[in-house]
């Protein structure tokens, strides 16, 4: 099994020179800033499932208050990217097989959903959109730039989402994406072969985005989240 284990000195210094957890000087909302270095250092990895986040420690390394961290702790919690527990603080996610299953069980409900809404309305110009999308995949994947390409994937799928419009729809599928996230990541980066399913899965699907064919791309759908399921609860029992 891999080994995850760090010294808390050494973490942190590598965290600050990679610049996740560095001073902030910004002045951009703190809060903002402060959820999103603590959301990359999760989906990283920089911050260990089950780790306890203590807001001293963690506005001292952001050279901020603890006001805005405690902001940025509660905003997570909403992403169930971190835990509250009674008496004892913020714990960064430490995903299940039960978790996996729910988040990719929900994603293949919610894009079906969207799809279902926005497929006879799609234009040529969300094509384009969609197609520039996948080609800055394609320079991704070829750069190894891992974060980027689970960025870049997210984005893809949040497309048709978003064009919905529908309020609700985008609240619930908000909620379980930075756990998507966090999963995808971590699936990327210890298996860079998967890199080019992303790109034959969101070539699949654009393609058939196009054929406006709403049967096919709900099979779709449930084809590529069972096998990603299926590699991620691999993951999990090796890692």
């Amino acid at each position: 099994k891999r080994q995850h284990q760090r010294s808390p000195t050494s973490r942190v210094l590598l965290m600050i020179t990679q610049g996740t957890l560095a001073p902030i000087y910004s002045q951009n909302s703190l809060a903002d800033i402060v959820t999103d270095r603590i959301r990359e250092a999760i989906i990283r990895g920089k911050l260990l499932p089950g780790e306890r986040l203590a807001e001293p420690a963690l506005a001292s390394e952001f050279g901020v208050s603890r006001s805005p961290v405690r902001e940025a702790l509660v905003r997570l919690e909403g992403e169930r990217l971190v835990s509250r527990q009674a008496n004892r603080g913020f714990f960064v996610l430490s995903p299940t097989e039960t978790d996996i299953v729910v988040i990719l069980s929900l994603r293949v409900m919610f894009e079906s959903l969207a799809a279902e809404l926005v497929i006879d309305k799609l234009t040529d110009d969300d094509f384009d959109n969609l197609e520039q999308m996948y080609r800055r995949q394609e320079q991704l994947v070829e750069a190894d730039r891992h974060l980027q390409l689970t960025r870049e994937d997210r984005n893809f799928h949040d497309y048709c989402v978003k064009l919905s419009q529908n309020s609700r729809l985008l609240d619930m599928w908000g909620q379980i994406m930075s756990q998507w996230e966090v999963l995808i990541f971590r699936r990327v980066e210890y298996y860079p072969s998967v890199s080019m399913s992303v790109l034959t899965d969101h070539r699949n699907i654009l393609d058939t985005l196009k054929q406006r064919d709403l049967g096919k791309i709900v099979a779709l759908h449930r084809e590529i989240n069972a096998r990603v399921s299926q590699e991620m609860k691999i993951l999990l029992q090796d890692s």
